[in-house]
């Protein structure tokens, strides 16, 4: 039967092999050397870099055979490709001296004992390793096994402080760039004391120049203030995940316990209502994160809310970045009379309740509201009551020096409301207006009188008077 007009390509593929092995025994030999290009349109994947001319070595076999990689006619010598035709559901045993291994044909590719495989991967077999070339049938390439890789890890310390941070350097042998691994974090050491909070992670093997093989594991610690004594943990790096198996593990390290200096100046010490306050915080060893004050007051002083603008919370959470942070607070006009008021900023870590880790000096706001009728910064303040004199001068009130009027020019002018509502009329006053009229006369001091009935002294003023 003539066979050479059986040609494979991607649309006869199958057929094809279904041909080689229906006429297998037409062969002399079962191991058929071809050139890559023959073989290549009958697979449904290959690696790159394998050149159309690349001898490959065809081994035909009946479904549960067995194929012997050795020397012998009967036997592939492994020296070049080896290109298994299986059709989907087949199987073969590959055989190396006393070892075998199943593989089983798929529409996809193909098993190993089981596992399935990919391409650019491989298996142990006798003395041998089998790389993964192309799928579709199978196309692999013996060699010998690879040694196993080695992997060791050294801290930058053995001795670490809080706030500071030690380096892992991993050095590695016939590992690949690009390859994963993990760490995990082991000793006394939780969590917390870590400043991304966690005892796992991961890094990249990589080649830097003529260093070849590194990783790199950087563990930052965080600063607690609480005292441990001592704690130490160690780095093992894992394959897989953070839980995989372990392939080396550091020596310990021990993290020492740092006590962090936190100043806080205050841009006065006095300030009066509707003036400002701000307090700079620094810090020595101090993790930059989200901390929390207290406004403290002093003994004898009563300190709300409302004692500062838009109500500002006693307490309350901020941010420290770069070790600084600073804090503004503006004391409220409150128009009420409360004597002098001291308190302290206090910052706090963790929260609001826990501990005080830095204290501010005392804080004095001025008291600007005045007592009714006192007489501050050319203003009266009132109200002030004044006498129904009934005409009577003997039960007048001197208006004019209630105002201190002395402290205006000569020729000034002024305006005067008085209600006219009917519980009140001008002659309720009379005694005392006609003093006051009298007093603004001797120095030429124009009045303007208003007068309603509605209890409305605000209106009438709203306009231009002379």
């Amino acid at each position: 039967m003539n066979t050479s007009r059986v040609l494979p390509s991607s649309q006869n593929k199958e057929t094809f092999k279904a041909h080689l092995r229906s006429y297998k025994n037409v062969f002399s030999s079962p191991i058929l050397s071809a050139r890559f290009e023959e073989v290549s349109p009958i697979m449904l994947s290959y690696a790159s870099g394998i050149t159309s001319a690349t001898n490959v070595d065809v081994a035909l076999f009946d479904n549960a055979g067995t194929i012997v990689v050795g020397v012998g006619s009967t036997s592939v010598s492994g020296n070049n490709l080896i290109y298994l035709p299986g059709l989907e559901n087949d199987f073969v045993n590959l055989q190396v001296g006393s070892s075998t291994k199943t593989l089983t044909f798929t529409s996809t590719g193909f098993n190993v004992d089981g596992s399935a495989v990919s391409i650019g991967g491989g298996f142990e077999l006798g003395d041998k390793y089998f790389t993964v070339k192309g799928l579709g049938g199978g196309l692999i390439e013996s060699g010998n096994i690879p040694p196993p890789p080695v992997y060791s890890i050294t801290p930058s310390t053995t001795n670490v402080n809080e706030g500071s941070s030690v380096s892992f350097t991993v050095n590695t042998t016939d590992v690949n760039d690009g390859t994963v691994l993990y760490y995990s974090t082991n000793g006394t050491a939780t969590a917390a004391d870590f400043t991304n909070n966690s005892l796992t992670g991961s890094f990249n093997i990589v080649s830097t120049g003529s260093t070849t093989g590194v990783g790199t594991i950087v563990r930052s610690i965080a600063t607690d203030f609480d005292t441990e004594y001592g704690e130490q943990f160690s780095i093992t790096v894992r394959t897989g995940s953070p839980s995989g198996p372990g392939v080396t593990t550091s020596s310990n390290v021990t993290i020492g316990d740092v006590t962090p200096t936190v100043n806080i100046l205050a841009s006065t010490t006095a300030v009066d209502e509707g003036g400002s306050v701000t307090f700079t915080i620094s810090s020595v060893g101090l993790s930059d994160g989200t901390y929390y004050y207290t406004i403290y007051e002093d003994i004898g002083s009563s300190i709300t809310g409302d004692d500062f603008t838009s109500i500002t919370p006693l307490d309350g959470p901020f941010n420290i970045v770069g070790g600084t942070a600073s804090l503004t607070f503006t004391a409220a006009e409150d128009l009420t009379t409360e004597g002098e008021d001291k308190f302290k900023l206090q910052i706090k870590a963790g929260s609001a309740s826990t501990e005080i880790i830095g204290e501010s000096p005392l804080v004095t706001i001025g008291d600007s509201s005045q007592e009714v009728g006192q007489f501050a910064n050319g203003i009266t303040f009132g109200p002030v009551q004044v006498n129904r004199d009934d005409t009577n001068p003997g039960y007048e009130s001197d208006w004019y020096a209630i105002c201190d009027l002395d402290n205006i020019p000569d020729g000034s002018s002024i305006a005067l409301f008085i209600d006219d509502s009917g519980s009140m009329t001008q002659a309720t006053v009379q005694a005392s207006y006609d003093k006051f009229v009298a007093k603004l006369n001797e120095r030429n001091i124009t009045i303007t009188t208003v007068t309603n009935s509605d209890e409305d002294w605000i209106t009438p003023f709203l306009v231009n008077l002379p």
